[in-house]
C-alpha cells in the first residue's frame, strides 16, 4: 500500500489522521483485553486471581475508556459547620468558605465551628 501523502489535501490528511487514531485506539483496547485474559490465565495457573495480584485498583484502571481520565474520589467527611445555617458545612480542604472567614474575622476560632 503506497499512499502519496504529499499530494493529499489538508482536509484528506485530517480525515486520514482521524481514521488512523480511531483504529489505533481500537487495536490498543483489543491488545489490552487479550493481555488481561492471558494474565488471568497465568494467575489462575499459579493459584491466584488477577485481582489477588494487582488489586481492585489495577483492574478498575483497565475498565475505564481510553478517553476517560477522571478518577472517582471518595467523599470527605465534613468537619465544620456554620452555626447560623447548619446546612453549610466545610471539610477543611480547599479554600475556606465565606461564612467561616467572616466568623473568624468576627473573633471566632476555627475550633468554634467544629462539628461535634
Amino acid at each position: 500500500m503506497n499512499i502519496d501523502l504529499k499530494e493529499m489535501s489538508l482536509s484528506d490528511l485530517s480525515k486520514l489522521k482521524t481514521k488512523i487514531e480511531k483504529i489505533i485506539v481500537r487495536k490498543e483496547a483489543k491488545m489490552k483485553t487479550h493481555a488481561i485474559a492471558e494474565l488471568k490465565k497465568k494467575a489462575v495457573s499459579l493459584g491466584f486471581s488477577l485481582t489477588d495480584l494487582v488489586g481492585d485498583a489495577g483492574m478498575a484502571a483497565d475498565k475505564r475508556s481510553p478517553k476517560s481520565k477522571s478518577i472517582k474520589r471518595a467523599t470527605v467527611k465534613q468537619k465544620y459547620k456554620n452555626p447560623e445555617d447548619p446546612n453549610q458545612t466545610w471539610s477543611g480542604r480547599g479554600r475556606k468558605p465565606k461564612w467561616l472567614e467572616k466568623g473568624i474575622l468576627a473573633g471566632g476560632e476555627l475550633e468554634d465551628f467544629l462539628i461535634k
